[in-house]
């Protein structure tokens, strides 16, 4: 997991978790056991209910600290809980995100036929907008539309502004 996949590796983590009814103890809805209970005479035992939230915790907090960069993974280890591994990769990787979103977009509207082939370009158009997409921020049919008709070459204006005076 990195700032580049961070979208499309979050999807994955809390599909498998919600697929193993998991995916409470990172979002928060799990109410962690307490660790001890009282018998009937007020003896204080080990609850088997917070053993088994902690093996599992442990486990899903090691998991997400395998899959992030190493130089992320120091971060992840300092958290006491899966949930606040998650929140702390939240944090870290929500800007990042952002700012991807925004360089993908400004890297979009750049985009010109120029001397490429019509499928060349189409096929860069299409490989941005798929990354859009897994970063959550996918592009409408509209805009897609409007993108690939503005930046083809001069060849293809008649049909671009035909276009044009249609969607008006």
């Amino acid at each position: 997991m990195g700032s580049s996949n961070y979208s499309t590796s979050q999807a994955q983590v809390t599909t498998l978790l919600f697929r193993y009814n998991l995916l409470s103890y990172i979002d928060g809805t799990y109410v962690v056991p307490p660790v001890y209970i009282a018998d009937d005479k007020g003896n204080q035992l080990p609850n088997p209910n917070y053993k088994l939230w902690l093996r599992q915790d442990i486990i899903i907090r090691s998991a997400i600290m395998a899959s992030v960069d190493p130089s992320i993974a120091s971060l992840i280890a300092q958290a006491a809980t899966a949930k606040n591994a998650w929140d702390s990769l939240q944090t870290i990787y929500a800007n990042k995100s952002q700012a991807r979103i925004f360089g993908l977009r400004e890297l979009l509207s750049n985009i010109r036929q120029d001397s490429k082939s019509v499928s060349d370009y189409m096929k860069e158009i299409k490989s941005i907008a798929d990354d859009l997409a897994a970063s959550n921020s996918p592009l409408t049919n509209e805009e897609l539309v409007i993108k690939v008709l503005s930046g083809l070459g001069a060849e293809y204006k008649e049909t671009t502004r035909l276009y044009a005076l249609v969607i008006i």
